[in-house]
């Protein structure tokens, strides 16, 4: 089987994802456990949003992966966090 440059270049590598829960966050999710099973590491940055909080959105995203590498969901990491804006006013 011939593999990728996205796979060769992913092999042995951990990657932090933001926005994992969003739409185009739950595509690369997906994409990664299915493809890349060299990722050595997989940290996923969530936060709560409105009545949800990280543990039920955490279940949702799983339940909604189809066909992953269930040996990368065991090095794939949840952090409880979020990222935030800062304008100067200068």
């Amino acid at each position: 089987m011939e593999h990728s440059g996205i796979v060769e270049y992913y092999k042995g590598r951990s990657v932090f994802i933001t926005g994992a829960t969003g739409f185009m966050g739950k595509v690369l999710v997906e994409k990664l456990l299915r493809s890349c099973p060299g990722i050595e590491h997989l940290y996923l940055l969530m936060r709560p949003f409105k009545d949800q909080n990280v543990l039920n959105r955490l279940e949702e995203l799983i339940s909604n992966q189809v066909r992953i590498n269930t040996q990368l969901v065991k090095r794939t990491y949840f952090i409880l966090g979020q990222t935030e804006r800062r304008y100067s006013t200068m």
